[in-house]
């Protein structure tokens, strides 16, 4: 039942499918655990990066969403330019 399978449908399918469908449950969970990752790695790097900014003498720009993920942001990023 951890893995998503109905009481139903784990009764009806045999041992091969049942260790399928944990099998894609597992890997699932693996993906969506590294995605975590990269987006608080992501997050990390922004705010470091506009610390920095803040933090120097030089004139620089925020970093922007459309910096680390230009393809997502695109028409936002022609939005704000």
């Amino acid at each position: 039942m951890d893995c998503g399978i109905e009481p139903d449908a784990f009764w009806e399918s045999t041992l091969n499918e049942i260790v399928d469908m944990m099998e894609s449950y597992a890997r699932s969970k693996t993906r969506e655990r590294k995605q975590k990752i990269r987006d608080d790695f992501v997050l990390a790097k922004a705010l470091t990066f506009n610390m920095s900014t803040l933090l120097s003498d030089e004139k620089k720009e925020f970093c922007n969403p459309w910096d680390f993920y230009p393809n997502v942001f695109e028409e936002d990023k022609k939005l704000y330019e």
